[in-house]
């Protein structure tokens, strides 16, 4: 087992999941979660578009647990979709590390495109309930994550490979916590979702045809909690 897949097994242990528990869920996220992203994106994994997926997990969850807080929701569910999409990042890192770069840009997937469609009408309603005017919001946390990526960046590729990993983790992971979550924490998840969806819309919105969302859900312990 290679050395940052056991730091990211020790990640969701800290989380409080049984080392079994913590097993299944990298196993997860950087196998049948990240094919997923990899489908919705061809050459997602080569290059360096995978940052944006990974640095969001690393640098936001303080900034979303904040956010949530002020509105009186339980921080830990906010940050869940970032913690996950941890395991999806380090996935797209370690399958891109002996392939060389795409020539060009990866193209987004016409399921892709749908899919931001989907999670504009999402976001919009989502961080319209909470904060009113939203775009600034949005602008601020692309503006944390970017400052903490490397140059050169090719900011639209990480949006759209930011969207795929988020989808990624929905359908593996996230879709699930919500068939459990209710009251705060489901509207602390979809919250702490909609502000990560957000970012990849910033990113993209120089490329993207929008349409209408779907929300997707999280949540670590009660998916591989139990063991």
């Amino acid at each position: 087992m290679d050395q940052q897949r056991e730091n990211l097994i020790n990640v969701f242990v800290s989380e409080g999941l049984s080392r079994s528990g913590a097993e299944e869920m990298a196993g997860t996220l950087t196998g049948a979660a990240t094919d997923t992203a990899c489908e919705l994106l061809p050459g997602a994994e080569r290059g360096e578009a995978w940052r944006w997926a990974f640095m969001s997990a690393v640098t936001l969850p303080p900034t979303l647990g904040a956010l949530a807080e002020q509105k009186a929701l339980p921080p830990a569910d906010a940050t869940l979709t970032a913690r996950l999409l941890l395991g999806v990042g380090h996935g797209l890192q370690m399958r891109g590390q002996d392939l060389p770069p795409l020539p060009a840009a990866p193209t987004p997937s016409p399921a892709l495109r749908t899919l931001r469609s989907q999670a504009e009408t999402f976001v919009t309603a989502e961080l319209s309930r909470h904060f009113g005017a939203h775009l600034a919001i949005q602008a601020r946390l692309t503006h944390v994550v970017g400052e903490n990526i490397v140059q050169p960046r090719d900011d639209e590729a990480g949006g759209w490979t930011l969207l795929a990993a988020l989808e990624a983790v929905d359908r593996h992971a996230g879709n699930a916590f919500l068939r459990f979550a209710e009251g705060d924490s489901r509207s602390a998840y979809q919250l702490g979702r909609a502000l990560l969806y957000g970012i990849a819309l910033q990113l993209t919105a120089a490329s993207s045809s929008s349409a209408a969302p779907a929300p997707r859900p999280t949540g670590i312990r009660r998916l591989f909690g139990r063991r």
